[in-house]
């Protein structure tokens, strides 16, 4: 059977191969995984403190009232 050489299969069998020398190289560089970004300096009016105890008689209500 004769080979076709405008048959797409043919045309795919008879390209040259790459060059041994060839690198295929990405075609955009990698993204990186995140983006750093610049913190915030922290504010001048907040100061961290302990947090207060509740006071012994502190009895905590319902988040969600409207579902009793």
């Amino acid at each position: 059977m004769p080979m076709d050489p405008l048959d797409p299969y043919v045309q795919l069998v008879m390209k040259a191969l790459p060059s041994p020398n060839y690198i295929p190289r990405p075609e955009a560089p990698p993204s990186p995984d995140s983006i750093p970004r610049p913190e915030a300096p922290p504010s001048t009016d907040y100061i961290p403190g302990p947090e207060a105890p509740p006071s012994p008689d502190y009895i905590p209500g319902p988040e969600y009232p409207e579902y009793l």
